[in-house]
């Protein structure tokens, strides 16, 4: 803080340096003015302006003392502030003229004329006069305070500087453009200009250029101002125009004038939805409402917070009950109106008097003559005329009275009204947002409701928390508050704004948590991310085909959020810092960053606490905090300049390194967030690996893949210090290790490739841990790119490395990998040979779990293809109930389609068909298209051995269309794809697309070292030629090929249950004999292994059933 002794200097630096004397002589210095009054300025002289001025310099100047303690050591930001504002720009049109043609002396006076009726009524209408210049005005609306109707306010402060200069002055004639958007408003000063309260951004440059479209005595603005003006006023169209600097057209509309209606609910809506999980409030106020109308009057007051639903609840009730009233009465408080005397009730007369005849001809005081009805007082029609300001004709005169007994009959007239209304039914009394109701509306209130609490009278009334009026003095209430929808209704919200559409799952997601249940939040954030473009019809529902962004507040929403909090003063600078924190933080961190005394932080926590901005857990020093709403937390944070942003997250991670430790071990993903907010990026990669391999750790693998990711993408911009090319390995490997389901596989190959090249700068060629690491990475990237051969050579060299190094750990490190390689590749004798239970056991107690529920389900595999099929299913059962327990969707999902290969060997297909279509379901609903991609393989494959030929060929086609769209046509199982084609395109007999594909598939197998393709493929083209014709002989020696595969590799179920498949194809060829050869060999396969052929696929069971009788007979 300046010391004392600089408060003169600080005043001249503000333009206020002749009141510097004044301040002394008063004792006023720095620590007494910031507890000034805005009356105590204005009584030591200060203007309206001037007032303003100095209230927002001191803002100023103690939000950089209140955070100066948490910046220690960092550099001191550039103070200024993002907030949404409405800007003006008034011209005075024909100003050059009048300056050439009007005495200097007289043209001071126009401009000062000038000047002063624009600067009165844009500072009664709530503005902040930023800069007058030659003949232009500029004004901000929602600064230096923020206000929820700040582009209302601009629009009416417009509206009457335009009347008044028409009206009273026909020197001026003004143009005015407004625009609504962020600005950053701060202080520009170098050297040789000084620039206060300037406005950055598009929105002063877009004011600008509207305001030259207007015509004189015309009010023009931006679409966007509209939107948040809504139906209060009425609008003349002026196009679209391309402004310089801008690359889209603007749409601006002319401002006619003030709307009629003044309702605010129907003026800032364009659809009024379904009131939903309201069912509980309805009933109260039903039960409320039957009473009045037996004689007893009463209140319900409607408490809740903005935009909680309570003019929406207000207007369902007046739907249900008001066709059974005798009148219906809507009164509507304003934010602009609250020092007006019975504005609510003068602007519902005025609207029902203004309906009160047919006759358009009928005056104003006939109007209400008719609507008070002969029942009326002698007096109560030229009262009334009186309080609504109306003409009294010719003849009528209202007797000269003292005020207060004037004001007392008037409202004896209309309480007689309301009176009358009540002999012939219940009246339904209704009046809107009563936190913003001015004194002497209230004291009609009261006497109103005590005047009818025996008769059959009902109001209700909303309000925003805490209620200050209190009516149980006057009759019955009952206060109903309003909480957030549950998570259905919510959802129906949504649903309802989208018109039936479903949105995406992230979508919705993000918006049900950044919304809390509040309706109106949850309306406007689904109607901004309508608006946007992210999203695209299809069908039925909304997709989005990229990344979701953060959504942003809408921006309906930012200046009533910035309201609730620049209304708490001191207390809202504590609220920006908490925002910093996270939506949750403890008073013990939030001190330890302030540097507060307790004492103070806690009267400032309290405040927001009151104001319902945030809840409270336990009590200081040992409190919790939580911010209400998502958008509340988001709006402090985003007030606040850049520079200010990062030297707030460098103190949190100071303040969190050095007294809470524990706290940056445990949640490194939230330090990575300080860090680069702080933008810190060598410290952010740190915490960034750290969150990722915690994320791996527990199984969290979408979270582990957007940590390791980012980490990759700072660690390779860093300098390539053999540190750097530490961190750069560590971070490859673990992003290979998470990122096997989700990265392309290229980009797997890319990563290895660069891990090898970067282990001699970082002196990690000689060890092989490292280097092992490095290896098996590679290798498994080769293999999920069905390189089988490849990454096979790779984990054999791994293997030999561990041997070398006398590690086993290093040497069993491939198994589960290598396992996986040799199951893809057919070669299931080997898989046994390598991998069995010691490797199983290895990787439990390693704490490997996704290799050792991997290793168990392709020992499975391979022991129900070479046969033990019984102990193969065990296996294949104990991976899924071991994936179950740890609740991982990727790790259940791999799980189940492992034992469906297990299934599918052992020709159990309806099971092997449940195992897939589950992990696709999972694969679809968490993201990892890698096991939708295998799942699809295997789904098509079981689904054609059962006969389901359509349901196959729609499998194949999803799985060619993930293969393009997400993994750029590489990926394990290529080889099986042309080989499933080809036996399905046999079963259909289409043998000439069958050949095709088998010999797709046999060249593919080839080059991949894919043997159980071909198998398949080998097996078709057999069965294919021998259909069109080929002699038998070398159909067979085509189907010996496939025999001799299976052999080598072990793959017994496939050669059994083949073998009596190729026995039925000679067979229906009429090759008898060679097919009974072929059934008796496959007979022996099934007794030697243990199959049972009675699940053979294509029907080629049945083959042994004619056999048996052929015997028979």
């Amino acid at each position: 803080m300046a010391p004392e002794r600089d408060l003169a200097q600080w005043l001249q630096s503000l333009g206020l340096g002749a009141h510097a004397e004044s301040f002394r002589q008063n004792d006023v210095g720095f620590d007494v003015l910031r507890h000034l009054s805005d009356a105590d300025l204005k009584e030591l002289g200060l203007s309206l302006g001037q007032r303003r001025l100095l209230m927002a310099a001191l803002h100023e100047l103690h939000v950089n003392e209140a955070l100066s303690p948490a910046y220690a050591g960092a550099p001191k930001p550039a103070h200024g502030e993002r907030r949404q504002i409405t800007v003006m720009f008034c011209d005075l049109v024909g100003s050059t003229e009048m300056s050439a043609r009007l005495d200097l002396d007289d043209l001071r006076k126009v401009l000062h004329d000038y000047y002063t009726a624009c600067s009165r009524i844009i500072e009664e209408s709530g503005g902040f006069i930023a800069r007058i210049v030659g003949d232009g005005v500029l004004a901000y609306f929602g600064y230096p305070k923020a206000q929820e109707d700040a582009a209302e306010r601009a629009v009416r402060a417009s509206l009457k500087i335009v009347e008044t200069f028409a009206s009273e002055d026909e020197r001026f004639k003004v143009r005015i453009g407004l625009a609504t958007g962020l600005s950053v408003i701060s202080d520009m000063v170098g050297s040789g200009f000084s620039e206060r309260h300037t406005a950055t951004g598009l929105t002063p440059n877009l004011a600008a250029r509207i305001q030259s479209l207007a015509a004189p005595g015309c009010v023009a603005i931006a679409d966007e101002t509209r939107r948040l003006a809504g139906g209060v006023f009425t609008y003349a169209d002026m196009g679209t125009h391309l402004l310089q600097g801008l690359d889209k057209p603007v749409q601006v509309w002319r401002v006619l004038r003030e709307a009629p209606s003044g309702m605010r609910f129907e003026a800032h809506r364009t659809e009024i939805r379904e009131c939903l999980g309201r069912d509980a409030e309805l009933d109260a106020i039903g039960r409320a409402w039957h009473s009045a109308r037996a004689g007893r009057g009463g209140i319900v007051m409607l408490v809740g917070e903005a935009g909680i639903g309570k003019s929406r609840l207000l207007r369902t009730a007046a739907e249900r009950f008001a066709p059974h009233a005798a009148l219906e009465v809507l009164l509507q408080c304003a934010p602009n109106q609250t020092t007006a005397p019975l504005h609510p009730l003068i602007a519902w007369l005025r609207r029902e008097i203004h309906s009160a005849t047919g006759d358009p001809s009928a005056t104003p005081f006939a109007r209400l003559g008719a609507w008070l009805g002969e029942g009326a007082g002698a007096l109560d029609l030229p009262l009334v005329a009186d309080l609504l300001d109306l003409p009294l004709p010719e003849g009528v005169q209202l007797p000269a009275m003292p005020p207060d007994r004037k004001h007392r009959l008037t409202r004896e007239a209309l309480l007689r009204h309301f009176e009358r209304h009540c002999n012939t039914g219940a009246v339904l009394f209704m009046l809107e947002d009563a936190h913003w109701m001015d004194g002497a509306t209230e004291a009609f209130l009261r006497a109103l409701f005590e005047h009818m609490q025996a008769r059959p009278f009902l109001a209700l009334i909303t309000s925003r928390p805490p209620v200050t009026q209190d009516f149980r003095s006057t009759t019955t209430v009952t206060e109903v508050r309003l909480d957030p929808l549950k998570r259905e209704d919510a959802q129906q919200l949504v649903h309802n704004v989208c018109h039936g559409k479903l949105l995406p799952a992230a979508v919705l997601d993000q918006i049900l948590a950044r919304t809390d249940g509040v309706p109106l939040f949850i309306e406007e954030l689904t109607a901004t991310v309508l608006e946007s473009g992210l999203l695209r019809p299809q069908g039925e529902s909304l997709v989005i085909d990229g990344p979701l962004p953060a959504l942003d507040i809408p921006t309906t929403q930012r200046d009533s959020l910035m309201a609730r909090l620049d209304r708490l003063n001191d207390a809202k600078e504590v609220a920006r810092i908490a925002s910093a924190l996270g939506r949750e933080f403890s008073f013990t961190l939030l001190h330890q960053v302030t540097g507060h005394p307790p004492g103070r932080l806690i009267v400032a926590l309290d405040r927001l606490v009151e104001a319902q901005l945030l809840f409270r857990r336990g009590v200081p020093p040992h409190a919790d905090y939580v911010f209400k709403h998502a958008l509340v937390q988001q709006a402090a944070y985003g007030g606040q300049m850049r520079g200010e942003r990062q030297a707030l997250h460098t103190r949190i991670i100071e303040a969190i390194e050095l007294h809470e430790p524990g706290m940056a071990s445990r949640e490194p993903g939230l330090m990575a967030h300080h860090c680069q907010e702080a933008n810190l990026p060598d410290r952010e990669a740190d915490y960034l690996y750290a969150a990722g391999v915690a994320s791996t750790r527990i199984v969290a693998i979408a979270q582990a893949l957007s940590y390791f990711t980012r980490a990759e993408r700072i660690v390779a911009e860093l300098p390539r210090t053999p540190r750097n090319a530490r961190r750069h390995i560590d971070v490859i490997l673990g992003l290979m290790e998470v990122g096997r389901f989700a990265v392309l596989p290229k980009r797997l190959v890319e990563l290895g490739t660069l891990a090898r090249n970067l282990a001699p700068i970082a002196g990690a060629d000689a060890d092989p841990a490292t280097m092992s690491s490095i290896l098996f990475q590679e290798g498994r990237a080769h293999l999920y790119s069905s390189r089988y051969a490849r990454a096979r050579q790779i984990f054999t060299e791994v293997r030999e490395l561990g041997r070398a190094d006398g590690s086993p750990l290093i040497e069993l490190r491939p198994g589960a990998a290598l396992a996986m390689a040799l199951c893809c590749q057919g070669r299931f004798s080997e898989t046994l040979a390598f991998v069995d239970e010691r490797s199983v056991e290895h990787y439990k107690s390693s704490g490997s779990f996704i290799d050792y529920i991997s290793c168990l389900g392709w020992i499975a595999y391979a022991r129900c293809q070479v046969g033990g099929g019984d102990e193969g299913l065990q296996l294949g059962h104990q991976s899924l109930q071991e994936a179950e327990l740890v609740q991982s969707p990727v790790y259940v999902g791999g799980a189940a389609i492992w034992r469906s290969h297990a299934f599918m060997a052992l020709r159990r297909h309806d099971e092997a068909i449940a195992d897939a279509r589950r992990c696709l379901d999972l694969s679809q609903q968490h993201a990892v298209p890698y096991l939708g991609w295998h799942a699809l393989i295997f789904l098509a494959l079981c689904l054609c051995r059962s006969g389901r030929l359509d349901e196959a060929e729609r499998a194949l086609t999803e799985a060619r269309t993930l293969l393009a769209a997400v993994s750029q046509g590489e990926w394990s199982l290529l080889d099986y794809l042309p080989a499933i084609e080809a036996e399905l395109a046999c079963m259909r007999g289409d043998h000439a697309r069958a050949l095709a594909a088998a010999e797709q598939a046999i060249a593919l197998a080839g080059t991949l070292g894919g043997e159980f393709s071909a198998v398949i493929a080998w097996r078709v083209k057999a069965m294919s030629s021998l259909a069109t014709g080929l002699d038998p002989a070398r159909a067979q020696a085509m189907f010996d090929e496939a025999v001799r595969l299976c052999e080598a590799g072990g793959a017994h179920a496939e050669l059994c249950f083949g073998t009596l498949v190729w026995a039925q194809a000679l067979q229906r060829q009429g090759h008898d004999e060679p097919a009974r050869a072929a059934a008796d060999a496959a007979r022996a396969l099934a007794g030697r292994y243990g199959f049972d052929l009675r699940r053979c696929e294509f029907g080629a069971a049945g083959l042994l059933a004619l056999d048996e009788a052929t015997a028979r007979a």
